[in-house]
């Protein structure tokens, strides 16, 4: 009977640590009671993994004046595999953002910036690669980068004195301040009106922190309630804001004299009494009406 030819076998192992290198692999058979054994080689060449690196954010979109951190998120493109090491370095718009970061796990923060003003901002982190993975970069997966919008903020409305009496100085105060997660003192102008009428304005001043208040003195709100607004019209930053309090300006008051002419009398003789009304320091205009002149319950007369 003919004799069959010998065919091909096969041994196979699979290995992922090869280093990055030229490498000269040799397959040693060992033989067996029929077939003597035999070398072979290969040259395999091994490069370094590519990479891709992509940027999340703390806040998308953000506050001005929030505090925001990015993670720049490295991983191998695929058949690459491993934990990638090094160094990612952030911009913004350009501009660097700190120092290096290591990467760790596959991820590197960012240090917290809290100093961006309403915009759009491009972030772009770059990872430097390693001995076994090829450096890349990348910015935000989705959307068009860092969107930061103006920061909220609440108003209070106080009176130094109420109800106050008519002439006498009323101090209102506004106080503005950022609404967390925002940081910052808000600043610009705030109005003080009474319906549509503009009692004046006032600049915020810094307070305390992430407040400011403005502060707008008038003596001449006339006797009776008042409806009193104030109104924050924002900046660039900031959002505007809008509070009211009511105001109750009572009627000033008033000293009254009387003196007599003649001081001493006798039985007949005409006496002129002459009263005179002061009204309390500061209230605008001077007393007007009528003085009542009695002795006890009879009275003696009216004057204007």
């Amino acid at each position: 009977a003919p004799v069959s030819s010998a065919t091909d076998e096969q041994a196979s192992i699979q290995v992922s640590n090869l280093s990055v290198a030229q490498h000269a692999i040799v397959a040693t058979y060992d033989g067996d009671g029929s077939f003597q054994g035999s070398n072979g080689s290969v040259a395999q060449k091994v490069e370094r993994a590519h990479t891709s690196t992509l940027v999340t954010s703390s806040a998308n979109p953000a506050k001005s004046g929030q505090a925001v951190t990015f993670t720049a998120n490295v991983s191998p493109v695929a058949p690459g595999a491993g934990d990638p090491q090094g160094t990612v370095t952030f911009t913004i718009n350009g501009a660097q953002l700190g120092n290096a970061v290591m990467l760790s796990g596959g991820q590197a923060p960012s240090s917290a910036f809290a100093t961006l003003s309403p915009g759009t901002y491009q972030v772009k982190a770059t990872y430097s690669g390693d001995g076994h993975f090829v450096g890349s970069a990348g910015g935000f997966d989705q959307g068009a980068g860092l969107d930061v919008v103006k920061a909220a903020t609440t108003m209070t409305l106080d009176s130094s004195a109420n109800p106050s009496d008519f002439g006498a100085p009323v101090t209102f105060t506004s106080t503005v301040a950022a609404v967390a997660p925002a940081t910052g003192r808000p600043s610009g102008v705030v109005q003080f009106w009474e319906g549509g009428k503009l009692l004046g304005a006032s600049n915020l001043a810094a307070a305390a922190a992430n407040t400011s208040v403005a502060t707008f003195v008038t003596s001449t709100l006339a006797p009776g309630p008042h409806a009193i607004r104030a109104v924050y019209v924002g900046n660039f930053n900031f959002e505007g804001q809008t509070s009211t309090t009511s105001q109750d300006v009572g009627q000033a008051t008033t000293v009254t004299g009387i003196s007599s002419t003649p001081e001493s009398s006798t039985f007949g003789d005409d006496v002129t009494f002459t009263s005179t009304v002061t009204g309390a320091a500061g209230a605008p205009g001077s007393p007007s009406g009528s003085v009542t002149f009695r002795e006890g319950s009879t009275v003696l007369g009216v004057a204007s």
